[in-house]
């Protein structure tokens, strides 16, 4: 009984060191205009504090929010390859979310999306 209390302890201890830095109850978001110009906010108690900072950040007028999530890591990736494209995605490891982001701006048929930003709050 000792050893699969070992084991079970162990496999808790590796998945809270292997998990992203997501902190519970924190607000996320993104916002982006036509012409590549982008702000993002993260840690923010409310949805709408996010929301808010993003646009602030993102600076002009044709700024949108498109996407706010709570508790989460986000990405966005772009190109201004042939026009402005984008891809943005959440998930709960910083890892998953530049890979779907990526995915997600190459389906636009472009191949020089890149992250411009990712993080965890």
């Amino acid at each position: 009984m000792s050893n699969k209390f070992s084991l079970a302890f162990l496999v808790i201890a590796a998945a809270a060191m292997f998990s992203s830095s997501v902190q519970a109850g924190m607000w996320n978001a993104y916002a982006i205009d036509s012409q590549g110009r982008y702000g993002y906010a993260y840690g923010w108690e409310t949805r709408g504090d996010a929301k808010f900072t993003a646009l602030d950040y993102c600076g002009v007028s044709g700024c949108k929010v498109i996407m706010a999530v709570e508790s989460q890591c986000m990405a966005f990736a772009d190109t201004h390859e042939n026009g402005y494209w984008y891809g943005y995605a959440y998930a709960g490891n910083l890892q998953t979310a530049k890979s779907l982001a990526l995915g997600y701006c190459a389906e636009s048929g472009q191949w020089g999306c890149r992250i411009q930003h990712a993080r965890c709050n």
